[in-house]
C-alpha cells in the first residue's frame, strides 16, 4: 500500500487530492523523502495526536505510520490524555513545549530519533519553541517536519501570524535560509 492508501484507510487528514479536497496533500512529499526508510529500525515522533480532549479519539496518523514503517518505534505526544492503545505506538501526555516530556521520550527510545513531525497547535510561537527543543534531539541525517505552516499567515484566533511577522515559522525558516547564503548577498 502507498502512504496515501494508508492515510485514507486510517482516516488521517494527510491524504488530499481530487477525491479528498478538504485534506492536506502531504503523502506524496512524505513518500518521496521517506520511502527508503520503510524497512529500517528507527524512532519517529509525531507531536500532535488529534481528537482534542476526547480520550478515545485521535491517533489516525500514528496508525498510518505504524503500518508504513513496520520496524520503527512510533511515539506520539499530545496535550490531552489518550486512553486508546495501539500496538507499537507509545503516546506521551504533555505540552508541546515541555522539555521534560521530550527527554522522557528520548530515554525510552530504543533507536535514534530520525523523524520528528510537528502537527500540534500550529500557533507560531509554540511551533518555534518546539523546534528549539526538539531539533537537538534529532539524529544526524534525520528529518524534521512542521505541518500546516500556512497558519503562519493567520492573524486571528490566537495565531498572531501575518505575512510580515518575523515571529512565524515561515519567516523564521526563510531567515535561516537567507543566513545560510550570506556570502551570496549583494
Amino acid at each position: 500500500m502507498t502512504l496515501r492508501d494508508l492515510a485514507l484507510k486510517h482516516g488521517t487528514d494527510k491524504a488530499g487530492g481530487r477525491d479528498n479536497p478538504d485534506r492536506h496533500e502531504y503523502c506524496e512529499a512524505y513518500e518521496f523523502f521517506l520511502e527508503s526508510w520503510k524497512m529500517h529500525a528507527f524512532t519517529m515522533l509525531e507531536i500532535g495526536v488529534g481528537g482534542y480532549n476526547f480520550e478515545d479519539r485521535g491517533g489516525e496518523s500514528l496508525r498510518m505510520w505504524r503500518k508504513y514503517f513496520p520496524h520503527a518505534q512510533v511515539f506520539g505526544m499530545y496535550l490531552y490524555d489518550k486512553s486508546f492503545k495501539v500496538e507499537r505506538v507509545h503516546i506521551y501526555r504533555g505540552d508541546q513545549t515541555n522539555p521534560i516530556v521530550f527527554n522522557e521520550i528520548v530515554n525510552d527510545a530504543q533507536f535514534p530519533i530520525r523523524l520528528i513531525i510537528d502537527d500540534a497547535s500550529h500557533i507560531p510561537a509554540l511551533t518555534l519553541k518546539t523546534f528549539e527543543i526538539c531539533w537537538p534531539l534529532l539524529a544526524p541525517g534525520g528529518i524534521y517536519v512542521i505541518e500546516d505552516v500556512h497558519a503562519s499567515y493567520w492573524t486571528e484566533g490566537g495565531f498572531n501570524g501575518g505575512y510580515d511577522n518575523p515571529a512565524t515559522p515561515m519567516n523564521y525558516f526563510k531567515d535561516q535560509a537567507d543566513w545560510l547564503n550570506l556570502y551570496h548577498w549583494n
